[in-house]
């Protein structure tokens, strides 16, 4: 079994002085008494000041050239994929009356889905917004006139009321603006 010591008064007088020592910063002590955890944290100015400039200095990722066709296929995919989503779910094709609005809302869903895909793909979202956008309106153009050519596979895939509005509303070879045909 062990025993316990009991202090004397030696020992107190002894440990006092070696507080006081301490406090007092003479020796190879610190001047700072801690008790318990030390929880400073020690940084160092210049190196993490280095660290920030090589951060900095690292070039942005530019979009190359297999970039901007990725961005462009994403923008015509999402286009067709919110058509068929819209058709599927809706069964319609002109929900919204407009034209306009219908052309608009398009885009707009294919743009946004063109977004998310580039975000989950960890491309240079905002850089690639002007690129997707015109891989939307690729895919308008292309859909509308694919229409004409394959009417049986569009309307087996999005809607045959959808088919049936665009190829007699419209003319082969030819871009929708505001509801007017214009052919090429």
């Amino acid at each position: 079994m062990a025993t316990i010591a009991v202090s004397t008064v030696a020992q107190k007088s002894e440990f006092l002085a070696r507080l006081a020592r301490i406090e007092s910063g003479t020796g190879s002590s610190k001047s700072t008494l801690f008790v318990g955890l030390d929880e400073t944290i020690l940084v160092d100015n210049k190196a993490s000041a280095k660290m920030l400039k090589k951060a900095a200095a690292v070039p942005q990722k530019r979009l190359g050239p297999f970039d901007l066709l990725l961005c462009m296929a994403m923008g015509v995919f999402s286009l067709a994929f919110g058509l068929y989503i819209q058709f599927t779910l809706t069964g319609n094709a002109n929900l919204w009356g407009s034209p306009d609005l219908v052309m608009a809302i398009n885009g707009g869903i294919g743009l946004s889905i063109t977004l998310f895909l580039g975000y989950f793909l960890r491309m240079p979202v905002f850089r690639m917004i002007p690129v997707g956008a015109i891989g939307v309106l690729a895919g308008m153009v292309a859909f509308h006139n694919l229409v004409h050519f394959y009417p049986e596979k569009f309307a087996e895939m999005f809607s045959p009321i959808w088919v049936e509005q665009v190829t007699t509303t419209t003319a082969a070879n030819s871009i929708i603006w505001r509801g007017v045909s214009f052919t090429l």
